[in-house]
């Protein structure tokens, strides 16, 4: 057991008497000074962050307590989410079944925290997991919010093995901070070194359940481990201040605990909640930031005549000197072109970020009642607690009001009927926050979660090259030009294709990894343009396709909330615009051909016809059938993963059976031979070879799935003599 320090005066302050550190406390002082790598966190059951203005009242007081990390308990939000609102990142996991409004956790983070964050598990509405890229080691924060003493003691045991389990799936070198509500009193007796001396109360059955959990986890509960006044102990008041106790908790592991500078409650920081604040100093340095920074690009500007005007005088400008030095290798030829478009964006349609941002649904005047709110919260005498009630309801009265709500609506709405679309999305980004997709954490191959940024793309990428990797194209599949006849090797491409592809391009769409949209293609002088067809004629004539054109950029999205399993998310895939420009081209070449190869059994990706064609021809044989009295048996069939399962030698040996033409036929072959899905997540990437299945995002796609599926329904034409006849 460790001997406590003695208190020893230092100046004007007295620092805290410790159970953690042996020494004395003028060196406990001067270590704080000197370290620029002391943290604040805090956790607080704040009871709820539901009512308006809520969410601003806890943002200043994490500016006045000097808050780095709050974990948060009872927010009583629905569903999941990470969002940014000003300098803060708010992640938090809430109730998805049942009434809204109940339990809910989340932890908010300051800027420079929030950008470290690698990964988090959003495990249900009273337990959430964030993890910090720190050094010297990787810091994991678990926010808790443990069932009340009214619960059944299968429900805290059920919660204790869900954060046990969570804990195993830490690595043992983190810094492992458990904190939270867990409704328990450890009380003021000494228990190792997991409790201190200087608790507070009796300790219950819930305490005593408490520090077995601690002692399965080796972890220590830093705010019973500093001498404080008992004022500055307890965390939660009974109704009328009848009683006080401690049941809120700063955990850490014992190996880490002299990281501890100080634990200990704060009753003046004010939220409207009978609990109080806790705020653990501790050591904690950051690492190094090596984010991606997103090309400084505002597309609206293109909407000005003039601003599209300098874009296109710089493109042109650019492609000029370009075309002076151009490569004879096609990928430096389009590296070249994308830089230069890249550069003459960042030069003209830079965007501005020095527009200051209002304070999204609350008043000046609310806040200042906040600040006033907060000087009453710890007069005890009667004038002074009806002083605070009267502000609390005042502020809570002026909260409602919707005017300010009523006035950014209206703006937006504007902006929408005005068709200014980027414009009214970015207005609510900047009042509502904005969003963040990333991962949640995922399941391995077997079973075991992983949540750090690294370990999802690497289990991505394990999962894909197993879906689309059981498959190898075939060396012979493709014929050389040297073989192939004349009349069949294909004509070149015409600047009349090369301008219609280009007029056909959809703005508003996502980049691909090139992260060239598709605005700053179709903007472009026509000496750029004329550049762009230059690569696009030598990329037909040689079929030599650039990398960025058969990368994808791949988004997991969950079907459902609380997706733990690659199968529970569709996937969506990003491609370069660029080389849509040639797919288009090629597109326009091979439709009527695959159109005239398929019969009319086929109704998807069709002109003309459709699903609601074929609707109304099945109900049409039914109610015949039906009036002759003659029963129809019907089987449906569900071609599981059906895109994603093309055989490529198949689909290779239909299009040359059909009569596509060879260039037609090796451009398409260069896209699916050199295949590579890229999976992000957050500032990881990893990369999945692709070997079966049609590209998602291409619009070849839909026409070489019918051409393949056709071959299917011609077998089962061939084996199967069954059936109505409808033609």
């Amino acid at each position: 057991m460790m001997n406590a320090s003695n208190v020893k005066f230092s100046g004007s302050k007295r620092a805290p008497q410790s159970d953690f550190r042996v020494g004395t406390a003028q060196e406990a002082i001067v270590s704080q000074v000197k370290s620029d790598g002391t943290k604040r966190i805090g956790t607080w059951n704040v009871r709820t962050l539901l009512k308006d203005g809520k969410i601003e009242n806890l943002k200043i007081e994490m500016e006045k307590m000097k808050l780095d990390i709050l974990g948060i308990s009872e927010m009583r939000w629905a569903s999941t989410g990470d969002f940014w609102t000003d300098e803060f990142r708010v992640i938090y996991s809430g109730s998805e079944e049942g009434p809204t409004g109940r339990n809910g956790v989340g932890i908010v983070l300051t800027k420079k925290m929030g950008l470290r964050v690698t990964g988090y598990v959003q495990h249900s509405d009273r337990i959430i997991l964030v993890k910090m890229d720190t050094k010297p080691n990787s810091t994991v924060i678990i926010q808790v919010y443990m069932p009340t003493t009214n619960a059944v003691d299968e429900e805290i045991e059920r919660m204790y093995e869900d954060l046990n389990n969570l804990i195993d799936q830490t690595k043992a070198e983190d810094n492992l901070i458990v904190m939270g509500d867990m409704n328990a009193t450890v009380g003021e007796e000494r228990e190792g070194t997991i409790v201190g001396q200087y608790g507070l109360g009796d300790r219950n059955e819930r305490g005593r359940r408490l520090i077995e959990f601690c002692a399965r986890n080796k972890l220590v509960i830093s705010n019973t481990h500093f001498k404080h006044h008992k004022r500055r102990r307890y965390t939660w008041k009974a109704p009328g201040d009848v009683r006080r106790a401690q049941i809120d908790y700063i955990m850490v592991r014992e190996r880490f605990k002299n990281q501890v500078k100080n634990s200990r409650s704060y009753p003046s920081a004010d939220i409207e909640s009978d609990h109080n604040l806790v705020i653990m100093h501790c050591e904690l340095k950051y690492k190094k930031l090596t984010k991606r920074k997103p090309k400084p690009i505002d597309m609206s500007m293109l909407k000005d005549p003039i601003k599209r005007r300098e874009y296109t005088r710089k493109t042109d400008s650019i492609a000029e000197t370009s075309n002076e030095n151009l490569s004879n290798t096609i990928e430096d030829q389009w590296t070249e072109m994308k830089k230069g478009i890249l550069d003459a964006a960042e030069t003209v349609l830079k965007k501005d970020n020095t527009i200051e941002r209002r304070k999204p649904w609350i008043s000046e005047e609310v806040l200042e009642l906040i600040h006033e709110r907060r000087k009453y919260k710890t007069i005890s005498d009667e004038e002074g607690q009806r002083t605070y009630r009267r502000l609390r309801n005042e502020i809570n009265r002026k909260c409602k009001r919707d005017k300010e709500l009523n006035d950014i609506c209206e703006e937006i709405n504007n902006e929408l009927n005005a068709d200014n679309l980027d414009k009214a999305y970015g207005m609510v980004k900047q009042f509502f926050g904005e969003a963040k997709k990333k991962s949640s954490g995922i399941q391995n191959e077997i079973g075991q979660l992983v949540y750090e940024e690294k370990e999802i793309a690497k289990r991505w990428k394990e999962y894909l090259e197993k879906l689309y990797g059981d498959s190898n194209m075939n060396e012979n599949t493709l014929e050389t030009e040297d073989q192939t006849d004349e009349n069949n090797k294909g004509e070149d491409i015409t600047i009349e294709e090369f301008v219609k592809a280009m007029s056909e391009m959809k703005s508003r769409k996502a980049p691909g990894l090139d992260e060239v949209p598709a605005e700053l293609l179709t903007n472009c002088g026509e000496k750029a343009k004329a550049m762009m067809y230059k690569i696009i004629t030598n990329i037909y004539e040689t079929g030599i396709v650039p990398s960025d054109f058969t990368k994808c950029l791949i988004i997991p999205i969950p079907k459902k909330a609380r997706a733990q399993t690659c199968d529970q998310y569709r996937t969506l895939s990003l491609t370069s615009h660029a080389s849509k420009i040639l797919t288009r081209i090629i597109l326009r070449r091979i439709e009527t051909l695959i159109d005239n190869s398929l019969t009319d059994d086929q109704f998807g990706f069709r002109r003309g016809i459709g699903t609601r064609e074929a609707i109304l021809t099945l109900r049409q044989v039914i109610e015949k059938r039906n009036r002759k009295g003659i029963a129809t048996f019907m089987s449906f069939v569900d071609l599981e993963k059906a895109f994603d399962n093309v055989n490529w030698d198949l689909m290779f040996e239909l299009l040359k059976r059909i009569g596509i033409s060879f260039r037609d036929r090796r451009i398409i072959h260069s896209l699916y031979k050199n295949e590579v899905g890229v999976i992000r997540c957050g500032d990881t990437e990893e990369e999945a070879v692709i070997k079966k299945g049609v590209r998602q995002g291409c619009s070849l796609s839909p026409y070489l799935f019918n051409l393949y599926v056709q071959e299917a329904i011609n077998k089962i034409r061939e084996e199967c003599q069954v059936g109505i006849n409808i033609e």
